[in-house]
């Protein structure tokens, strides 16, 4: 090839020339030639049959909720372990109830202690009924949101006005699944807005607007935004309905139930079958079962709580040899091991398997999941209790079952308070509350903040003390005599604990 065709194929590959002042233009790959710089991304062998789609988690959540519901709701059922994961969710994230403390102080920060009193008692007086269905009582509505949570992903509360009672607010628990109902999907009631899984919400800023309801009857209704609590937790921008956050174990509990039930039909069909007869005379043999007494063939001898059989020639009784259970165990461990993960209840109160904890590997686990419902049990207040607080104030001093002076004209004012959760008792409480006196009188913690970690109300708590040393006094006794001046120190001298165990 000469210079001048080398030069004319060189330019064949070359791009275009762009006019001058022309923008530069714009090189792209065939999609072949594309090189992806993750390795997640990248196909090989192993990944070629993994491509899953990519869609909105409203199309993603609408396409699988209802299934999923269902099966989880199966699950708590039938399997103990996620039955038990829902007892457990319930008792520490609200306990015996997440109760309200209010705080309303003057204008020097001091306690209002008959305000607050007050509120607090028409708190919880109002939480006696505040039921429609005049069956629940407020802590009973936390106890069935958590669990309507751990099932749907989702807890849903409307609103309704009883104007013949006392207090007239009131509400309703209604299931998730009566929010996919009627006009599933397209446009909604008013101009530029969409429905998807029974929200009406704007498309613009995804505010919700409206609730569409289908009830037991097959009735339709709706409910603005503002008349119902819908509680879930956000995993991605814009998401209009809840997912179960156990939504990754239900495929691994269907397989584990599958496992155990194939395991103990084994074993219940190895229990039933003692052996197998090989005879070239199978009448003979299905004769000998027979309940007739005319069956001229020798049956069972009986010695002691044993037996002889006895066979003709050419006849074999071969005995089952039971089968092993060898690696049950451990994967059924396992199994329950990412059941733990998947609802991310800690392994040993799943399944109350303590045998192999410490006091170390216990505080360790304890502390572990304290931390991780920290941020559970701050949604739940936020789109649960705050809501339902904020009615009872508005609603109350509106038909006078509050008594506010001046509410309206400051309504944060009477509104200060502070959410009690359920707090988790010490692993070991001679080693665990020392810790704390240490961190006290070092002033890197306060006492009302370990109170509070033990779930209970730091006032009411210096009242009984209060209330006790008057009791003391009555009996003729200080306080310190009454507690017997107990010490916290520990006893590390094996003597000590010789003398202490003798006592």
């Amino acid at each position: 090839m000469n210079k001048k065709s080398k030069i004319q194929s060189l330019d064949l590959c070359r791009p275009p020339q762009a006019s001058p002042g022309a923008p530069p233009p714009k090189l792209s790959r065939a999609p072949g030639e594309v090189h992806r710089q993750y390795a997640a991304a990248q196909f090989s062998n192993f990944t070629m049959g993994w491509n899953p789609a990519n869609a909105t988690v409203n199309e993603e959540i609408e396409s699988s909720s209802d299934v999923m519901r269902a099966r989880i709701r199966q699950l708590v059922r039938d399997n103990p372990h996620f039955s038990n994961g829902v007892k457990i969710s319930s008792a520490y994230i609200v306990g015996s109830g997440i109760a309200y403390q209010s705080k309303v102080t003057d204008e020097e920060g001091n306690l209002l202690k008959k305000i607050n009193q007050y509120i607090e008692d028409k708190y919880l007086w109002f939480l006696d009924s505040m039921d429609i269905g005049g069956r629940l009582h407020g802590y009973d509505f936390q106890d069935l949101d958590i669990r309507q949570t751990c099932e749907g992903g989702e807890f849903l509360n409307n609103r309704h006005i009883d104007r013949k009672a006392e207090m007239p607010l009131k509400y309703q628990a209604v299931e998730s699944d009566s929010l996919a109902g009627w006009n599933q999907g397209g446009y909604g009631s008013q101009a530029k807005t969409e429905i998807s899984q029974g929200v009406e919400y704007d498309p613009f800023t995804y505010r919700a607007l409206k609730y569409h309801f289908t009830d037991d009857r097959g009735k339709n209704y709706s409910k603005p935004a503002d008349q119902v609590i819908h509680g879930f937790h956000s995993l991605r921008p814009n998401q209009l309905r809840g997912i179960s956050p156990w939504a990754s174990g239900v495929l691994l509990a269907d397989a584990f139930q599958q496992y155990i039930g194939s395991e103990l039909q084994r074993k219940a069909m190895a229990a039933r079958h003692l052996g197998i007869v090989q005879s070239p005379n199978i009448d003979r043999w299905q004769a000998d079962l027979s309940e007739s007494p005319k069956v001229p063939y020798p049956k069972l001898e009986g010695i002691a709580n044993a037996s002889m059989l006895y066979t003709n020639l050419g006849e074999t009784v071969t005995f089952q040899t039971p089968t092993s259970d060898a690696g049950i165990s451990d994967m059924a461990k396992l199994m329950l091991e990412m059941y733990s993960v998947a609802t991310g209840i800690p392994y040993e109160l799943l399944t109350h398997d303590y045998g192999t904890m410490s006091f170390s590997t216990a505080k360790i686990k304890r502390t572990d999941y304290k931390v991780e419902l920290k941020p559970v049990i701050a949604r739940f207040c936020r789109q649960q209790c705050e809501p339902i607080k904020r009615d009872f104030f508005r609603f109350g001093v509106l038909s006078g079952y509050l008594d506010l002076p001046g509410y309206w004209d400051n309504p944060q004012f009477y509104e200060k308070g502070v959410w009690q959760s359920p707090g988790m008792e010490p692993v070991d409480l001679m080693r665990e509350v020392k810790a704390t006196i240490d961190e006290i009188k070092a002033r890197l913690r306060s006492p009302q903040e370990y109170i509070r970690s033990r779930g209970a109300d730091p006032e009411k708590v210096l009242a009984e003390i209060a209330e006790f040393k008057e009791m003391a006094e009555d009996k003729g006794l200080t306080y310190e005599e009454a507690v017997e001046d107990i010490s916290t120190m520990m006893q590390q001298n094996p003597a000590k604990l010789d003398e202490v165990g003798k006592k």
